[in-house]
């Protein structure tokens, strides 16, 4: 028992294992079969993957190579992975959905158990079929008939007797199913050698007594399911004819009416079958038991079996469907048949046949006749046709006489015919013994030679035809598109490689042709135009390093084979003329660097990587160089770009230093100029301190190794540059070595090996022998390193801030989106200083409560647990204060002590941060105000007259003062704010101020004033004197806006900001000439006007007489002794406004002769006219020319208000802006 048990045991998994296979093999049914396309796709998607990995990386698409990156390649693969599992997915639900059709259909649909049942017939019919006949294409292999007829009408005997059926060995499990409890045939589908006849039985086509509509009946149903199992599998040409057999005893025994109704419900099931199909289906009509006629046994059994396998019957031409063609066809068969029956009874008569035959076949003869006409009328009626187009009517492509099998009684149609009329009892002619009853009549070529003749005739399915068509135009103009693009990528691609070899060509002989380098030019930019040349040449066909020759330009890409010849010419011009251009201006700045200086090491390190590559480090030489020549070539951004593509290619390619280890003669002279100094340089260096050098290799490494350097604006936020400016911009970049990032991930890692990173120095100063350090070497190195990282990095940090100003706001608006954005938004004054806090602060806070300090007015079990917690803190903090990341930022945080305060203290009311935003939330809502109001440049300019006039403090005011007492750089930047957002509100006041400037006091200047005499001289009109009293009198025009408005921005606090005057000096000079004027003209006493007393010195003697009328007033003086008058202007007294000099000739009867001008500024005119010969304080003299004549004047007026100096006038301008 125990062997059977230990037996047992082990075969139970070889049945598990077999009951698996059990259930995977029934799920064969739903596995795809592998068919050529199929497996053409899967290929193609396992090539897809393939092609992903090995040459995704190559690829490349315009600038870029989507599949270069191993993210990018994994996206691609799950992508193709999930396409092949959808389409997996999909082709086994419809198996499923296939292979389980829904109950609840089965359910719902009338005889839906019958069609999944002729449904599983078809189909492994259709199996053994196509496996027994080895073809790709079985379906199509052989034209597919369908037999049509009554139940009786004997074509399922036709096609058994025919001797034309191959067995296929297939036994079928549909069987005979009950239906109203009458027995019923299936379908049947017979394989011959020329072609697949289909046998629906007869309910196909009969119609329930109870079912009016053919479709709901049984048979009904079947037959749509059958047609449609032909559409979708034989969609080019379901059928290629359609056999009609009829009982001919049936056929004789209908009345003329119940004819027309066989005939027209049979081409109702044809045409319905046609029009399905799409397609015109020939019909042949097969008339079946002849036997049954009185008088066939007299003639056909004497036949020989060769003429009993012939056909009998007539096949219409093709031209007969049109017309009646047929029936002259058809009447020319008959002909033809009852001739050769006629000829054969004189012989059946002669030769001693009994009575009962002769008179049987008189009665064939007889029958026959009768037969013609009711053949002629039964394919009439078929071929009628209403409201039928001719290409869609029934074609009726013969009619044939057949004889399956005997054993029906013989009948002549008359003698019943007679019977039945007179009501007599029908006679019976005699009935076929069973050893006659095996021979088929007219059968063997019925079918091969006859029946399955016209295979094509039935044309294809219209709708597949149409489809077919329709995907081979689409399939066409597909192919024509990729054959085009095809042609037409290929001769882009050659044409543009054709053009770029050309232009390679010429950049080459340009490059030849080219001059000697402008040797004034520094740092490798006098050698540009000939490496632009040589390098547009290498890259003419673009970098073929980037590109596999294989794809690239689909195939034609020629840049791997011509851009390495013209690359040699390239690299060879980098290494041998650009390079040492850079090694040459990098040997002065080593020259002249201190000795032993972190600068000298750092030149030579530069150096080092130029020549050799094997410790190249790219983006390091490139920062330095981008440097370099930024200052060199500053505002020449196309000449730095253009250097550094080539420095860049150089990197990349160029090896000096192995160049001249393969002994190249050109390359050991290039670099005989430097082989001196890099030497002294490296045995200087080689004496450093060892700690000076590992902390610049830790500097370096951490560029490789640390993420890109911290960005201020970015961490800060979009808002920064509404709110902050940099005074530097490269100061606002923080490499990650001096963050906490950079100190907890990658310093404190580097502490215990620095004396391991002196690799690259070793490389650089060409350092081989070893030192070994002691434990007290290294603390030295760690402590040296720490305190120069510690003050670098609070260095860094407070730069930072130090660089980061308020920007100055042109207008209220940007003052408010400014403190907007500092109060709600994005915050950028508490996120600099929240960054700040957070690479300057340890995680855990130093404050740690006392364990033995209870917790007031907690019982005992909450001081239990709270000492517990604190315990527990205090014990993390003390091996927190072990950990060197933990000491740096300990130190580090000791220089920004107030800084982080503002952070921590920020909910504190009373602290600075809050104050702060007090002060800024009170600015902001002033600011708000004043842009708010119907007249913001009003309330400004009122608000500016306030604190100048009245001494009021207002919110800028106050939060500038609070500013002084805050910590940096907070009181900085609110001072910033405060004193900014001021400028913003003065330079909207004087907006203001400068509109009612123009519109008061320069406009009516300008219309009134200053285009006349006396303000412009060369003037023809005068000024009026109201104009000019109104303009310049006391409290006039510009005097009360001066007092009103400029008064306190010319003379009060707000005369100057930061050293500068708010009103324009143009603007102050101005109103210093116009209170000249009114001083001048004006007095208190006499209001507008001015006095001064003129006295006559010397007339000339051809005059005796001179006449001197100022105004009206007339100073009269001949030879002799002067007079001096005292005279005003203007004179009231006097209308007339008239000022002239009058000279008297001596001569007798000599006219006098006189200037004069009229107006209210005559005298200014008539001296003017004047020469003036001396001037001095209080007097001035004037010489008058009239007619020959002179005559001198002396005018005495105030020495500091003289009216008559041209000045006073000319000088005075006005301008519209204020500021």
């Amino acid at each position: 028992m125990y062997f059977i048990n230990k037996i047992a045991r082990w075969l139970s998994p070889l049945r598990a294992m077999k009951a698996f296979a059990g259930k995977l093999l029934q799920l064969k049914p739903l596995l795809p079969r592998f068919s050529l396309s199929l497996t053409v796709l899967w290929v193609i998607w396992a090539m897809g993957l393939l092609a992903i990995w090995l040459w995704g990386p190559l690829w490349t698409w315009g600038e870029i190579k989507p599949l270069g990156s191993t993210g990018n390649r994994l996206v691609a693969t799950l992508l193709l992975l999930l396409m092949g599992l959808s389409t997996v997915s999909w082709y086994l639900y419809k198996q499923v959905q296939h292979a389980l059709p829904g109950q609840q259909a089965a359910e719902n649909l009338p005889y839906q158990a019958s069609i999944d049942h002729q449904a599983r017939f078809l189909d492994e019919w259709l199996q053994h079929y196509s496996q027994r006949s080895h073809l790709k294409n079985a379906m199509y292999s052989r034209p597919w008939y369908i037999m049509m007829g009554e139940s009786v009408s004997g074509k399922s005997t036709l096609i058994r007797k025919s001797d034309q059926v191959i067995p296929l060995n297939f036994q079928s499990e549909l069987k005979r199913e009950m239906y109203d409890g009458k027995a019923l045939k299936s379908l049947g589908l017979f394989l011959t050698q020329p072609a697949v006849l289909i046998d629906p039985p007869g309910e196909f086509f009969q119609q329930d007594e109870h079912d009016k509509d053919k479709v709901h009946h049984r048979g009904g149903r079947l037959l749509q399911h059958l047609l449609d199992w032909l559409i979708t599998h034989r969609p080019r040409q379901p059928l290629n004819g359609v056999v009609l057999t009829i009982n001919i005893q049936e056929l004789m025994a209908m009345t003329a009416e119940n004819r027309r109704m066989w005939a027209q419900r049979w081409q109702t099931h044809i045409l319905t079958l046609s029009d399905r199909f799409a397609c015109r289906v020939p019909v042949s009509i097969v008339i079946n038991k002849m036997d049954v006629l009185n008088g066939f046994e007299a003639i056909y059994p004497a036949l020989s079996q060769h003429m009993r396998n012939k056909t009998l019957g007539v096949s219409f031409s093709l031209e007969a469907e049109y017309g009646d063609s047929w029936r002259k066809e058809l009447k020319a068969f008959w002909e033809e048949w009852q001739q050769n029956l006629n000829q054969l009874m004189p012989e059946q008569m002669i030769g001693g046949t009994t009575i009962d035959l002769r008179s049987a076949l008189f009665c064939f003869i007889g029958q026959l006749s009768a037969l013609q006409t009711v053949t002629e009328e039964t394919i009439n009626d078929l071929l009628r046709h209403y409201n039928r187009d001719p290409g869609r009517q029934m074609l009726i492509r013969g009619l044939y006489f057949t004889s399956a099998i005997q054993q029906n009684r013989r009948s002549d149609f008359f003698q019943d015919a007679i019977a039945e009329r007179y009501g007599l009892r029908k006679t019976t002619q005699g009935v076929w013994q069973p050893k006659d009853n095996q021979s088929g009549y007219f059968l063997h070529d019925l079918f091969s030679n006859t029946l399955f003749s016209e295979p094509n005739l039935a044309g294809e399915n219209a709708e597949f035809t149409r489809l077919r068509r329709h995907r081979l135009t689409l399939a066409t103009v597909i192919a024509g598109g990729v054959a085009l693009s095809l042609l037409s990528g290929w001769y882009y691609y050659y044409l543009k490689n054709y053009r770029a070899g050309e232009l390679a060509l010429k950049k080459v002989e340009t490059f030849q042709k080219i001059g000697s380098p402008d040797a004034s030019k520094p740092l490798g930019a006098d050698w540009l135009p000939h490496m632009d040349i040589i390098r547009d040449a290498t890259l003419s066909y673009g970098d073929y390093h980037e590109k596999n020759s294989l794809f690239s330009d689909m195939g034609l890409y020629q840049g791997d084979r011509i851009g390495q010849l013209v690359e040699k010419t390239y690299l060879r011009f980098l290494t041998l003329r650009f390079l040492p251009q850079l090694m040459a201006d990098l040997q002065t700045q080593l020259e002249a660097a201190p000795d032993n200086s972190d600068e000298k090491l750092a030149l030579l390190r530069i150096m080092r990587m130029l020549e050799d590559k094997s410790g190249r480090s790219i983006p390091l030489v490139e920062e330095y160089m981008r440097g370099r020549w930024q200052k060199a070539f500053t505002g020449q951004r196309e000449v730095q770009e253009r250097l550094m593509q080539h420095l860049d290619y150089a990197l990349q390619h160029t090896d000096w230093a192995g160049e001249r280890r393969k002994g190249d003669r050109d390359a050991i002279k290039a670099w005989e100029p430097f082989v001196g100094n890099v030497l002294s340089a490296q045995r200087e260096l080689s004496k450093l301190p060892l700690y000076q050098r590992v902390y610049q290799n830790l500097g370096i490494k951490a560029r490789e190794q640390l993420p890109p350097d911290l960005d201020l604006r970015t961490e800060i936020g979009a808002q920064f540059d509404t709110v902050f400016v940099a005074d530097e911009e490269a100061l606002l970049k923080i490499p990650q070595f001096w963050t906490r990032y950079g100190l907890a991930h990658y310093l404190t890692k580097q502490m215990d090996r620095l004396v391991d990173i002196t690799g690259l120095d070793a490389w650089v100063l060409k350092l081989t022998e070893h030192t070994d350090y002691s434990d007290a070497d290294k603390r030295e190195i760690q402590r040296q390193i720490t305190d120069r990282y510690v003050g670098d990095y609070v260095s860094r940090w407070r730069n930072a801030l130090t660089n980061l100003s308020i920007r100055p706001f042109a207008d209220i608006s940007e003052a408010t989106d400014a403190l907007d954005a500092v109060l709600n938004n994005g915050q950028p004054v508490w996120r600099a200083l929240l960054l700040l806090r957070d690479n300057t602060q340890t995680q855990l806070q130093a404050a740690i409560v006392e364990p033995d300090v209870p917790v007031a007015g907690a019982s005992k079990k909450e001081q239990k647990v709270a000492q517990v917690l604190n315990i527990a803190q205090k014990n993390t903090l003390e091996q927190m204060g072990n950990q060197p990341e933990y000491v740096l930022l300990n130190r580090i945080g000791r220089s920004f002590t107030e800084q982080k305060a503002l952070v921590e203290h920020s909910e504190d009311q009373n602290g600075q941060l809050r104050q702060a935003y007090n002060a800024l939330t009170a600015m902001n809502a002033e600011l708000h105000r004043i842009s708010n109001a119907p007249e913001p440049g009003k309330a400004a300019l009122l608000l500016a007259q306030m604190r100048f006039q009245q001494n009021s403090a207002d919110s800028f005011f106050s939060a500038k003062q609070m500013s002084r007492n805050l910590s940096e750089p907070l009181g900085r930047w609110v001072g910033q704010l405060a004193d900014n957002s001021w400028e913003a509100v003065m330079g909207l006041a004087l907006q203001s101020l400068e509109k009612e400037w123009s519109g008061k006091v320069v406009t009516p200047f300008l219309s009134q004033l200053a285009d006349k005499y006396p303000f412009n001289r060369r003037a023809t009109k005068d000024a009026a004197l109201s104009d000019m009293e109104r303009f310049f009198a006391p409290d006039g025009v510009i005097d009360s806006f001066y007092k009103d408005n400029l008064k306190v921005f010319v003379e009060g606090r707000a005369s100057a900001v930061d050293g500068k005057s708010v009103i324009r000096p143009e603007i102050v000079r101005s109103l210093q000439q116009a209170d000249k004027i009114r001083s001048v003209f004006f007095s208190k006493q006499n209001g507008f006007g001015i006095q001064y007393a003129i006295s006559p010195i010397e007339l000339s003697a051809n005059k005796r007489r001179a006449v001197l009328n100022l105004d009206g007033q007339l100073i009269d003086y001949t030879q002799g002794s002067p007079s001096t008058a005292h005279l005003v202007w203007p004179n009231a007294m006097r209308s007339g406004n008239e000022s002239k000099i009058t000279l008297v000739p001596n001569a007798v009867g000599a006219s006098p002769r006189s200037i004069g001008y009229s107006g209210p500024w005559a005298t200014f005119h008539i001296l003017d006219k004047g020469e003036l010969t001396s001037i001095q304080d209080g007097s001035f003299d004037i010489r008058f020319t009239v007619d020959g004549g002179a005559v001198s004047y002396r005018v005495y007026m105030d020495a500091s208000d003289n009216p008559f100096s041209g000045d006073i006038f000319s000088q005075f301008t006005l301008m519209d802006q204020l500021y």
